[in-house]
């Protein structure tokens, strides 16, 4: 086409084409998703505002009360907040496609640049090699005889031999050496950096520990102790997890680490067992996400390590079981049950809001958890 740098009949355009088709679905599918996620928040943040009163327990936060009393509103938001969960859950999974085919479109028309650019800069210089070889054979011609010619080939071949087999015996060696040093020199390192990491999270675990007695004699007594302390030994020998000791909470109410590992068949990007609080990758979590995390934390320290195991644990099996004689499948009734627990309705609600903070779920039900209090 006149005036055009390129056509879909050229590789070059085709790819570029390509690639800007993918950028396109990737928008309109991150548009999706976002709006999915701001639909879920909108679900989730209509139903956790307000309070109702229940004869016997007095004003308790809305979405406790009807759950405890197992009013229509409750199971009517319930499905309403599935619905949007699941929607959110298909746009994530179309992104995530959208992605991929914009990182392999992307790479192939980056492939095709860089093979021309390569072919072009090979032929000029090649042309003008072969010019200048051809003006200085013309010019000198032929200046030694054949039989010279073959007897220097000889020995050059002869040397070129020897010093070959020489410097490939060399390198084999020095290849064995280096690669035994370089081994023993990895695990050396590895086992150093895990051991002065586990010493670092022991001293800021024992500092925070003598701040608070009282609340480390119920963390004993509970079995928060144990399992806190046994989930950071898990996260750094055995996955090289790090301390991060950034912002309000992280390493004072609690010891966070990056770059640990998430139970099998889990989607999760944190866990909290404690006051050990363990992100997957190694970049720096968010602050929303440190807030959920740490509502954990304080639910262990006001329930105590069985008993908030014992009620998260026992909601998300009874929901699981349900949702399964319901007829939805392992994954979608796995996560409609995590949703449904109360500590994390609690959680999300005060990771979205930016006015409220973690507390702990008898703290939050007693005295509230905005950020005044």
């Amino acid at each position: 086409m006149e005036g055009a740098p390129e056509t879909f009949v050229d590789h070059l355009g085709f790819f570029r084409a390509a690639a800007a088709i993918q950028a396109q679905k990737l928008a309109a599918a991150q548009a999706a998703h976002d709006a999915a996620l701001a639909a879920l928040k909108l679900a989730r943040g209509e139903y956790l505002r307000g309070s109702t009163s229940v004869p016997g327990l007095g004003t308790l936060p809305r979405y406790i009360a009807e759950g405890i009393m197992g009013t229509p509103n409750y199971q009517a938001y319930l499905d309403n907040f599935n619905r949007a969960a699941q929607v959110k859950r298909e746009t994530e999974a179309a992104m995530v496609r959208a992605q991929a085919g914009q990182r392999a479109a992307n790479a192939q028309a980056a492939a095709k640049r860089e093979a021309d650019s390569h072919k072009n800069w090979w032929d000029r210089t090649t042309g003008a090699v072969s010019n200048a070889v051809s003006t200085v054979a013309n010019a000198t011609g032929a200046v030694v005889s054949g039989a010279w010619d073959v007897a220097t080939y000889a020995n050059s071949v002869a040397w070129n031999s020897t010093k070959w087999a020489a410097s490939t015996a060399w390198d084999a060696t020095t290849w064995a050496a280096s690669t035994a040093w370089d081994a023993d020199k990895w695990v050396a390192t590895a086992a150093w950096d895990r051991g002065t990491t586990l010493v670092q999270y022991g001293v800021l675990a024992g500092w925070r520990r003598l701040k608070n007695i009282p609340q480390t004699v119920v963390d004993g007594a509970s079995g928060t102790l144990f399992a806190e302390g046994s989930a950071a030994f898990f996260q750094i020998v055995g996955g090289d997890a790090e301390l991060y000791n950034e912002g309000q909470y992280c390493g004072t109410e609690g010891e966070c680490l990056t770059g640990g590992s998430m139970p099998p068949f889990s989607n999760a990007d944190a866990i909290t067992i404690g006051h050990t609080v363990t992100f997957q990758g190694e970049r720096p979590p968010d602050k929303s996400t440190i807030k959920h995390e740490f509502q954990h934390v304080f639910d262990f320290e006001n329930l105590g390590g069985a008993g908030f195991g014992y009620l998260y644990y026992s909601q998300l099996a009874n929901g699981t079981v349900v949702r399964l004689v319901q007829g939805k499948d392992w994954a979608t009734a796995t996560d409609d049950a995590y949703h449904a627990i109360w500590t994390e309705q609690i959680a999300y609600g005060i990771q979205d809001d930016p006015t409220r903070r973690p507390r702990g779920t008898i703290s939050a039900i007693l005295w509230g958890n905005s950020a005044e209090n």
